[in-house]
């Protein structure tokens, strides 16, 4: 049975450097075309992903965005934040509770089963472990209520956070543009080899 490589052989001839580069798509250098069809043709050069230096440019706008906050807009933002922290808090107590509520029922009929063998009991042990372990690794939550911010202590942890993004975008594009000279010197020494 032939593969998504080697199919191309049923419908003729196809050259050595033909199949060696179809076959060079499964690998990293190629790996951004595996979702187009093996018959798209390769590209000279794979070029360099745009993504990185988009969100950090976009980055870099929302901070000057947030640095250039009022006093009285960014007490607005702190108040809208902590209302929509406050709406997944009690959101995720809820749903925990509820987890929680389903395990505990679960134990009681477990706890009341009796089992129809002595070799049973193990079962039995069993599932009152699973239950007891998942009630307190899901349910015995420490979650931290949110804390309503001053505009100002809601300006500086945003400005954090989106400093922290655009340090991280920098590395993520170092590491593109490494990875991006290193498939095109494979890509080139494999055409060369050919």
């Amino acid at each position: 049975m032939s593969t998504g490589y080697t199919a191309i052989f049923e419908k003729g001839d196809i050259s050595f450097p033909e199949f060696a580069m179809r076959c060079a798509r499964a690998f990293g250098a190629l790996m951004s075309l595996r979702e187009e069809s093996l018959d798209a043709p390769i590209p000279e050069r794979i070029e360099l992903s745009t993504y990185y230096t988009e969100a950090m440019e976009s980055a870099e706008e929302k901070l000057i965005e947030i640095s250039n906050l009022t006093d009285f807009e960014a007490n607005i933002l702190a108040e809208e934040a902590y209302r929509l922290l406050c709406d997944s808090y009690w959101k995720s107590v809820e749903k925990l509770n509820k987890l929680k509520e389903k395990y505990e029922n679960m134990l009681i009929q477990v706890e009341n089963w009796i089992p129809p063998t002595p070799k049973h009991n193990g079962l039995k042990e069993f599932m009152i472990q699973q239950l007891r372990d998942s009630i307190r690794w899901d349910c015995l939550y420490n979650l931290d209520a949110p804390v309503k911010l001053s505009g100002t202590d809601y300006k500086r942890q945003e400005m954090r956070k989106i400093q922290k993004n655009i340090d991280y975008y920098k590395e993520e594009y170092r590491r593109e543009l490494e990875r991006t000279l290193e498939n095109n010197n494979w890509l080139s020494a494999l055409r060369d080899s050919m």
